[in-house]
Order: structure tokens, then C-alpha cells, then sequence
């Protein structure tokens, strides 16, 4: 009896699962965002498979009794750079958009001082030093090998060589990195649309038009280096900040309190001239402006979900 419950649950589930993937193809989302967007609806926190929780890798808790190694100043400016870094290519934002809290500085210098204290030098942590060689030991050569001021000795190549190829291959190569690249900002876009988001603040309307922006300026450049045969236009079913009047307004009142990225026009810098991260974990942090933490009216949320299942 128990065991043909059992049977009837797994079926259950199985339906449930078919039926979600069906509306997910209805609606033209990805399955998997869409479960994202479910658990931050519920407040669930995401499931990291793949990872050992007994890895070294893992960062020192706070409040575990650091390593007794000691680190220089120079040392811990590159501990926190790396850190800055890793941070920032989760957020998908450039490093100079980015600053470590208290707390995440001091779990980047005691993981440090952890690998340090396992026998690894910092380049090792770091990865900054070339695999397989040494800054402290030099290789010892071999009696066959020439001296440094010998001539090498000509082979003869027995390739057939074909200068087109090498060109044609490195051109392939660009445009499938740049096509990765499309691909990931696209997908920050649809994590950070306003309709996915519980309790969205003004803070996230600036966000999604900085990942909308920088979208458009890569798809802009992809057009102007390579063809665009097989490919769909990356800012299809995205709804545009311009074409809402309530979303627009707001925008327009909002930036004027932030500093426009030199380096990219149209993207606003959410952080504060100390460096100081308007940010904590996809919310407002205590120096977000009150401005930015102001919710969204829910009549520009409807105006944003009307033009999103236009454009769907």
C-alpha cells in the first residue's frame, strides 16, 4: 500500500514538472531563471550543487580563530583586489562599480591566510603565477639543451601553410567569446527585470537600465564586426525604460543624484564617492540615498508588465 503512494506521488511530480516546462516554453522564459525567480518570490535560498562543503576553498566563517600568518600591506591590497574582482563578476559589473564590505574583506584575508598557512605562496591563491613553473626555483636544464646565445637549428616545416586560416579561425574565435558575452548580459537582464523581483525599489529600475544599456551597446558592436546569421536580437521580450512614461520619469529623477560611468555613457555608478556599495545582497545597503530605496508605484510596475507580454 505504502509503496504504491509512493508510485502515485512520483507521478504526481511528474506531471507538475512536464506542466512547468510547458508553460515555461508557453511564455518563452528559461526554465532555470524561471526557478530563480520562484525562490527569490518565496525567499528561498538557492541550492549550490557541485560544491563540497568541507572544501578548503570555502571561506573562514566570521568569528573562527584566524591563521598566525601575517600579511604585508601590499599583500592584503591584492587579497581584496582578487576579491573585488570575484565579487564583481558575480554581479556582472566592472570592479570599479564594486566595494567589499567589512565582512567580506575579512573573510578574503583569513581564506588567504588559510592557503598561506597550508604551504601555498600567494601567486598559488591568487593564480597569478604561470602553472608550472616557480618565482623562487629555477628549472635546472638539461646537458642536451643549447645555451642561451646558441643559434636554434631551422627545421624544416613539412605544414603546407595557409595564411587565410589562421585569420578565419582567430575571427571565429572573437565572435563566439563575443556571442558568450551577449548571452551573459542578456541573462543579467532578465534576472533584474522589475516584474521578477519582490518589493522592487528605484535602486533596481537603475539597475536594469545599466544591464539593458550595456546590452544594447554590445549587441550594437557585435552588428558593426560580425554577421548575425542563426542569431535573435538579445533585446527581444526585454521591455525598454523610454518607452514607459511613469518607469521614465523615475529613472530620470533618480539619476540625477549618481555619477554617469565614464567609460560607458548611460550607465549610472550605484556607489558612493567613498567607494562605499549601494548594494547588499540584491537590496539597498545602509548608504543607498533614501531616494533609491523608495519602492516602485505599482501602477509603473503595471505599466512595465504590459509592454513585457507586448513585446513577448
Amino acid at each position: 500500500m505504502e509503496n504504491s503512494q509512493n508510485i502515485e506521488k512520483f507521478s504526481a511530480y511528474n506531471r507538475v514538472c512536464h506542466k512547468f516546462l510547458q508553460i515555461c516554453s508557453d511564455e518563452k522564459v528559461e526554465p532555470i531563471e524561471c526557478l530563480q525567480a520562484i525562490n527569490r518570490f518565496f525567499g528561498i535560498s538557492p541550492v549550490i550543487t557541485g560544491a563540497n562543503p568541507t572544501s578548503s576553498n570555502q571561506p573562514l566563517a566570521v568569528g573562527s580563530k584566524p591563521s598566525s600568518v601575517s600579511l604585508t600591506k601590499d599583500e592584503v591590497k591584492r587579497i581584496k583586489d582578487h576579491a573585488r574582482e570575484r565579487k564583481a563578476k558575480g554581479l556582472k559589473v566592472k570592479a570599479s562599480e564594486v566595494n567589499l564590505t567589512t565582512k567580506e574583506a575579512s573573510e578574503a584575508k583569513a581564506e588567504a591566510r588559510k592557503a598561506l598557512s597550508q604551504g601555498k605562496s600567494l601567486d598559488d591563491y591568487l593564480g597569478t603565477k604561470v602553472p608550472g613553473t616557480s618565482p623562487d626555483v629555477e628549472r635546472p636544464k638539461k646537458a642536451s639543451e643549447l645555451s642561451k646565445d646558441s643559434p636554434l637549428p631551422q627545421r624544416e616545416s613539412k605544414k603546407v601553410p595557409n595564411p587565410t586560416r589562421k585569420v578565419e579561425t582567430e575571427k571565429t574565435g572573437l565572435r563566439d567569446t563575443a556571442i558568450t558575452k551577449l548571452k551573459g548580459c542578456r541573462r543579467s537582464c532578465l534576472q533584474s527585470r522589475l516584474s521578477a523581483l519582490n518589493d522592487p525599489k528605484v535602486i533596481h529600475l537603475v539597475a536594469y537600465n545599466n544591464h539593458c544599456t550595456r546590452l544594447a551597446n554590445q549587441w550594437r558592436d557585435f552588428q558593426s564586426h560580425y554577421k548575425v546569421d542563426g542569431l535573435s536580437d538579445p533585446l527581444r521580450g526585454l521591455p525598454q525604460i523610454r518607452n514607459c512614461p511613469k518607469l521614465l520619469g523615475l529613472l530620470q529623477e533618480a539619476v540625477k543624484i549618481l555619477r554617469e560611468s565614464s567609460e560607458t555613457p548611460g550607465i549610472y555608478v550605484l556607489q558612493a564617492q567613498n567607494s562605499e556599495s549601494f548594494w547588499k545582497a540584491d537590496q539597498p545597503s545602509e548608504a543607498c540615498p533614501q531616494e533609491l530605496k523608495a519602492p516602485l508605484p505599482s501602477d509603473a510596475l503595471l505599466e512595465f508588465e504590459k509592454l513585457q507580454n507586448t513585446n513577448g
